[in-house]
This record gives structure tokens, C-alpha cells and sequence, in this order.
């Protein structure tokens, strides 16, 4: 990590830099697997609509803008129209995650940003290079009586790598 990162980015342990990493990159490979099992045109509406609302959870924003894959213009869209595109496959997609790279870009007390690059692999030929933010926010979570500070991992917009 050659970067300058903000100071209370340097006082992590190594440790914990790795955990949130790894997580990073988890949510990453989850959201290609449900969308991979939305391209199974086997798949029932109910199993569809449950796995989408799946991937919704995915993000704190529904409106977030990721790379369109299905798209012929491969412009970017937001979540939904992903979605709507995923279930609208006549064939099966297959998804693989490679070459994923993470890194830190901000921290606070509140939030942490993390950048994610990686090469998706379409179908075992396609080769895609993307990057996406990842965001770890500090969000109240009620525990029977108790409320206590956790964080979230959500996904962020998704482009192609320059």
C-alpha cells in the first residue's frame, strides 16, 4: 500500500485490514452468485423474486449504478435494471471473480470506503476488468432490548477499470 491513506486508516492492524478486505471481496463474489442463480431460466418467479430482493440487500442504495453486462451498450444502469435484465437471460450465465485486488480509499468514525479490482470472467471467455466501492458504515442494530453500533458491508457503483 504505497498510498497516503488518511491516519486513522494507518492506526488498523494489519489483521483487521485483512478481515474487512476479505469481506469486501465476499460481498463481491455474493452479489455475482445470485445474480448468476437470476440468469437460470429453470429458476421460479418465487425463488427470481426472492434472490433479487437478496441482492437488493446487497446495496444501501437500490440506485446505485453498476456496469450493464447484458446490455448491448454496456452503459451503466441502476440495480434494478440489472435485475429486470439478469431474470430476461433466454441461457444461463456463469459468473467468476479473479484477480481481485482491495484497497482502502477513506476511513472515518463512521464510514470506511474501499476500492475493489477485479476481472470477471463471462461465461469461462469474456473478460471484463472492473472496479467497485465497497462501504462499511457504523449502523444501530437492536438486539432484543439492546441497540448496538455494527457495521455493514454494502456494494457500491461498479464500472470498467481504466
Amino acid at each position: 500500500m504505497g498510498q497516503s491513506l488518511p491516519s486513522k486508516t494507518k492506526s488498523l492492524s494489519a489483521k483487521t485490514m485483512e478481515a474487512y478486505s476479505r469481506k469486501a471481496e465476499d460481498k463481491v463474489i455474493e452479489f455475482y452468485n445470485y445474480l448468476e442463480l437470476l440468469t437460470n431460466p429453470t429458476l421460479n418467479e418465487e425463488m427470481k423474486a426472492h434472490t433479487a430482493n437478496e441482492i437488493l440487500k446487497l446495496y444501501k442504495n437500490p440506485e446505485t449504478l453498476v456496469y450493464n453486462i447484458f446490455g448491448d451498450n454496456k452503459g451503466s444502469v441502476a440495480i434494478p435494471q440489472l435485475l429486470k435484465s439478469a431474470v430476461n437471460q433466454k441461457e444461463e450465465y456463469s459468473f467468476q471473480v479473479i484477480n481481485i485486488e482491495t484497497t482502502p480509499i477513506e476511513q472515518n468514525s463512521y464510514l470506511q470506503k474501499w476500492l475493489v479490482n477485479y476481472t470477471l470472467v463471462i461465461n469461462n471467455s469474456t473478460k471484463l476488468e472492473l472496479e467497485q466501492i465497497i462501504t462499511v458504515i457504523k449502523e444501530d442494530k437492536k438486539f432484543g432490548e439492546v441497540v448496538r453500533k455494527v457495521q455493514n458491508i454494502y456494494l457500491g457503483k461498479i464500472t470498467v477499470r481504466k
